[in-house]
């Protein structure tokens, strides 16, 4: 390819044509803003120049591409705002990708780089996204090892080894909205339904036997039934374990000990107070009426009546007190059940009364009926008569 002196632009231009090739025995050295030039026909393709800021500048025409080649062979292809290397590229410093707000790093073919249906590395905002193609699963890789693999769709995450949650932090699983619902599930997915082994929640310290209680799934060889066990620490040996409770796949819950709660919360509670004037020994009030809410037909409960002076007479007796086990029936009758006499129950009964006074206190109680409501319980005061202003203090909790 010949080369001629432009003498308007002061450029060396490169003729296509076929005379023949022109050689330089010495440097060609051209000033700023000076080009070496590519003609085709007359119509430039393509120059190389030493601007005015000293920047070395290629350029070849629209629809055009320019590639650097080395070892014979292609190694960089310049497109339209594209560079495609032929093969790796391996970079001393940093690799910077830098946009205003959304910059993304595309790998590999699948899916289309206008959308998301794509696998690439995304800068939004100063977050990091990292997006699969559709219907493809996200993996984190050690050495050609799965270590997580966060599925498509569901977005469940499945990690190859432990989840380890550091001190002093926790594990968190909250509804993202109120009413929402999240559930926290420790799940086997193997495909024999007996195989409920190996789903553990344990309490250690570092990878030895030291610990505390932990809950353990096993397996009872039968389909869909396994029991969850509840354990202790009984020693320092990594078989220093003894259950505490069973919940079994039939149902039943089976403690190793004794079971023990701290004081039941009552139902209700209800206070009645003697008005107007006393009441006489041996005579009924109503202390839980018939149609109480909350009482339930045929449920069983126990009843504690505690009669204190309060701020009527102070004179013996100053309590008295008992309970019973009572379970309420609904019917249509109103009338208190065998009158006044008929029917009742005579409480096994403590009381509060000077030494040398009379030692016959006690309570007595029956139930009334309502008209289709549930029935009610009535108390009798024996051995006394309750005067003004005293109460009846009565709490029941349903048991069954």
């Amino acid at each position: 390819m010949p080369f001629k002196f432009n003498p308007l632009t002061g450029s060396i231009d490169a003729v296509n044509s076929r005379s023949e090739d022109a050689t330089f025995s010495q440097n060609i050295e051209l000033s700023k803003g000076k080009k070496v030039r590519f003609l085709d026909g007359g119509v430039q393709k393509g120059y190389i120049e030493l601007d005015n800021a000293s920047t070395i500048s290629h350029w070849c025409a629209s629809g055009h591409e320019q590639q650097f080649y080395a070892g014979g062979n292609i190694n960089l292809t310049l497109g339209s705002g594209t560079a495609t290397f032929a093969g790796k590229l391996e970079v001393t410093g940093n690799i910077e990708a830098r946009g205003s707000t959304d910059v993304k790093l595309y790998l590999g073919s699948t899916g289309d780089t206008t959308a998301n249906n794509n696998v690439h590395l995304r800068a939004d905002l100063g977050h990091l996204k990292l997006n699969s193609a559709d219907g493809k699963n996200i993996y984190f890789e050690e050495n050609g090892n799965t270590l997580l693999t966060i599925e498509n769709n569901s977005g469940n995450a499945t990690f190859a080894g432990n989840v380890i949650v550091s001190e002093p932090n926790t594990l968190n699983w909250n509804a993202s909205a109120p009413g929402a619902t999240t559930t926290l599930k420790v799940q086997n997915n193997s495909n024999n339904d007996n195989n409920a082994t190996g789903i553990e929640l344990r309490v250690q310290k570092g990878n030895g036997a030291a610990g505390m209680h932990y809950i353990t799934n096993t397996a009872t060889g039968t389909d869909y039934k396994s029991n969850l066990i509840f354990s202790r620490r009984t020693g320092s040996g990594a078989s220093d374990y003894a259950q505490t409770l069973t919940l079994g796949h039939d149902g039943k819950a089976t403690f190793a000990g004794d079971i023990s709660y701290p004081k039941a919360t009552p139902d209700g509670e209800i206070t009645v107070t003697i008005s107007g004037s006393a009441l006489a020994d041996g005579a009924y009030i109503t202390v839980i009426p018939a149609g109480t809410t909350g009482i339930v037909d045929a449920a069983t409960y126990i009843v504690s009546i505690n009669w204190d002076y309060a701020s009527g007479t102070s004179a013996a007796p100053w309590n008295v007190t008992g309970g019973t086990v009572w379970v309420p029936k609904a019917s249509n009758d109103n009338v208190p059940v065998g009158g006044d006499t008929g029917h009742e129950v005579q409480l096994l009964s403590s009381f509060h009364a000077d030494q040398g006074s009379n030692t016959n206190y006690y309570l007595k109680v029956r139930s009334i009926t309502g008209s289709g409501v549930q029935s009610g319980l009535q108390v009798a005061a024996v051995g006394w008569s309750p005067w003004v202003n005293s109460e009846f203090r009565i709490k029941y909790k349903r048991i069954m």
